[in-house]
């Protein structure tokens, strides 16, 4: 591409540091000066074509040997376009601090290791570009369009810290698909002005968004849906609150690592299918925290799935009283999403109060003993108003026995509510007295008894039901 080219004097000084594996240095040592943003006004001597830099990473002329540490350039204004679509880059290419005109393309190149790191751009097109090195975008390297990645195989790490992406309204950062062998960086002050798109990443490494800036509102500012991340995912202790939703729909993640200023508004959270192995020992684990973090997804779009993942990692990790709130929570949000019947809604509303959705069995106690409480006091009074007789008709009927015989057992309202309350408890109570049904008041006695019984077959039920688990849904 450069064989036709004559060298210009800056431009020589760049493939005498090549073969030497040194630094082309065109700063000035002075910080406006040198500032990338300032790179228009740069003139012909930090001026170097695009076409000889292509030459040097091909290798396409002989006469301009390339040292081992490759093309490495400091300062200077890159003028033309950078293509290098479809080409295989013999060496490592570093433009650092470097003006660079007009947009870069790697679309399908091969190449060790990409390092921009403090230069400005118009805009990357990088798709399918594979590199067995890092590619670095980052320690002031500002980007005015799009960065595209999609496909990209990177062998190292992509490094973005402290790096500027701006594209509002659209994608500042798109890596559909990308592949790396190492780490993806977005902290230490990154900024996105725009949508940073990772869906269906394969992340070797960690992701860490530690110290980012993510702005993209009304929109997805970080999306992360169906990425793979394998080891750390630190979403959290952000620059600045996020602008925008956090779509991590169906990721997966080795370690979640997050904290409370991280988590986005209400509504802008999108977590339906995310798993992860684990939580971080400095992230929040308590029940009520992790509530809200879930109460941040979209309001009326109840997903049982966030709240089954979290339960089954905190009991994993030996929170088992958190994870027996998430799981009762998950109930109470089901309950009010809507997708039950009034049937339905009725019955979980009641197995909620009664055994807490099978979790809390215990509560169910409390209702066993203001029911015997309640009746014992109704039976109480229904004897002391003469409406409590023998049950047993030869000393119901007989005349012979105006008295009870001595062996007949004697009424007692606490032990008749305990006896008729309990269905397979037999405290010689129920057998042998019944409310007399003949006045108005004794029918009215033999109905709270019916109403009685039939608490407590529910009501024991219930609790054999809880006890075995059997309404449990984990």
């Amino acid at each position: 591409m450069a064989d036709d080219l004559e060298p210009t004097e800056p431009e020589r000084r760049l493939i005498e540091a090549a073969a030497k594996g040194e630094v082309a240095d065109y700063a000035v040592a002075e910080e406006t000066a040198d500032d990338p943003a300032n790179g228009a006004d740069w003139g012909d001597d930090r001026r170097l074509r695009a076409g000889i830099i292509y030459a040097l990473c091909l290798g396409s002329n002989d006469e301009w040997p390339v040292h081992a540490k490759g093309v490495r350039v400091r300062g200077a204004r890159i003028a033309g376009r950078l293509d290098f679509e479809d080409a295989i880059l013999e060496c490592s290419l570093a433009l650092a601090d470097c003006f660079i005109e007009q947009e870069m393309v790697l679309l399908g190149a091969e190449g060790r290791s990409l390092n921009l790191a403090g230069s400005l751009v118009r805009n990357i097109r990088a798709d399918r570009f594979k590199t067995s090195g890092g590619v670095f975008l980052r320690n002031g390297f500002r980007a005015k369009g799009e960065v595209r990645l999609l496909g990209a195989d990177i062998g190292g790490n992509l490094d973005c810290s402290n790096g500027s992406f701006e594209n509002a309204d659209g994608k500042a950062l798109s890596a559909d698909r990308l592949k790396t062998a190492g780490d993806v960086f977005l902290r230490d002050n990154f900024s996105a002005k725009g949508e940073v798109r990772l869906l269906g990443a394969d992340i070797g490494g960690d992701l860490s968004c530690v110290g980012g800036h993510f702005s993209n509102p009304g929109s997805d500012a970080l999306s992360a849906e169906r990425a793979i991340i394998s080891g750390v995912f630190f979403l959290g202790e952000f620059a600045s609150p996020v602008e925008g939703t956090i779509n991590l729909a169906h990721a997966e993640a080795g370690v979640l690592a997050d904290d409370e200023a991280g988590w986005p508004a209400p509504g802008n959270l999108v977590l339906d299918g995310f798993v992860y192995g684990a939580i971080a020992g400095k992230a929040p684990t308590a029940a009520a925290k992790r509530l809200d973090w879930l109460k941040r997804q979209p309001a009326g779009d109840f997903r049982p799935q966030p709240y089954v993942q979290l339960a089954k990692i905190l009991r994993e990790m030996g929170h088992e009283r958190d994870a027996r709130e998430v799981s009762i929570a998950r109930q109470e949000a089901w309950i009010g999403s809507g997708d039950l019947g009034w049937r339905g809604r009725i019955w979980h509303r009641f197995l909620g109060l009664t055994i807490g959705h099978g979790y809390k069995p215990w509560k169910v106690l409390w209702f066993f003993l203001g029911i015997v409480i309640l009746g014992s006091a109704v039976f109480g009074l229904a004897e002391y108003a003469g409406l409590m007789v023998p049950a047993k008709e030869r000393v119901y009927l007989d005349a012979r026995y105006p008295e009870l015989p001595p062996e007949y057992p004697r009424f007692q309202p606490h032990l008749y509510s305990l006896d008729v309350f309990l269905p397979i408890v037999d405290l010689h109570q129920e057998s042998f007295w019944l409310p007399k049904a003949g006045t108005g008041w004794g029918w009215a006695v033999m109905a709270y008894l019916w109403l009685h019984i039939l608490l407590g077959w529910v009501l024991t039920t219930v609790a054999v039901a809880g006890l075995t688990g059997l309404v449990r849904r984990d």
